[in-house]
């Protein structure tokens, strides 16, 4: 929780982004696997861009498709 609370203002510029846009490309992907959490971390902390993309949450849609995900709007 520590490490996803610290996102995204420990991210290089991530603090440029939404928190929960940037949070959510960390969880959903991991479908609750820890091991993939963390590696989703190190990929934010390499390049969050990456992170976006492999999220599906890089374009301008992203609220939309995240709204969909959670079941929202």
């Amino acid at each position: 929780m520590a490490r996803l609370g610290s996102i995204p203002e420990s991210l290089p510029l991530g603090g440029r982004q939404d928190p929960e846009r940037l949070q959510a490309a960390l969880v959903l992907p991991a479908h609750g696997s820890f091991e993939a959490f963390l590696d989703l971390v190190d990929l934010a902390e390499k390049d969050w861009r990456d992170l976006l993309v492999g999220a599906g949450l890089a374009g301008a849609d992203w609220a939309e498709r995240l709204d969909d995900a959670l079941g929202g709007g």
